[in-house]
């Protein structure tokens, strides 16, 4: 009996960190431009001009640096020659904005698509475990027992 060797995928694509960067670019640039026309207000108002053309593309670039490759925010800021704090005032505004929630909804509706299924799903599933442990529940009743005091935590029924 012989071990199945299998050679690991040395093609440039498969090792290249950046290989998505232009295609996450170019749908950021899609939903700040959506937003824009929704009068969501995506890009900063005041005496400074907002970035747009390669600036915007490149700060796109740099917030896709941290959250996929875990740069911290002072060393990209250097890098990439934009200032961290302006770096992290574009990330924080587009959360608050809802950026990233319209862009992970728009990848799951066109994951569910190509994958044969309607866009929106049709059924949910909830945990009788979460349900109980959820502050919106009625009478904020946590778990089916209490704990002894000594117990830190929640109990487990």
């Amino acid at each position: 009996m012989g071990t199945a060797v299998h050679p690991a995928s040395t093609t440039p694509a498969s090792w290249d960190a950046f290989s998505g960067i232009d295609a996450f670019v170019d749908e950021v640039m899609t939903e700040l431009a959506a937003m824009a026309a929704d009068s969501r207000r995506p890009t900063r108002s005041g005496p400074k001009l907002a970035l747009t053309g390669v600036a915007l593309r490149k700060a796109i670039m740099a917030i896709w640096c941290v959250g996929y490759c875990g740069m911290q925010w002072r060393a990209i800021g250097q890098l990439s020659g934009i200032p961290f704090g302006t770096l992290y005032t574009l990330f924080a505004r587009w959360t608050r904005l809802g950026l990233w929630r319209r862009l992970l909804d728009r990848l799951r509706r066109t994951w569910r698509v190509v994958c044969g299924d309607t866009a929106e799903p049709s059924a949910v599933v909830i945990d009788s475990r979460t349900c109980r442990s959820a502050p919106s529940c009625p009478l904020c009743q946590r778990g089916v027992r209490q704990p002894p005091p000594e117990m830190i935590g929640r109990g487990r029924c």
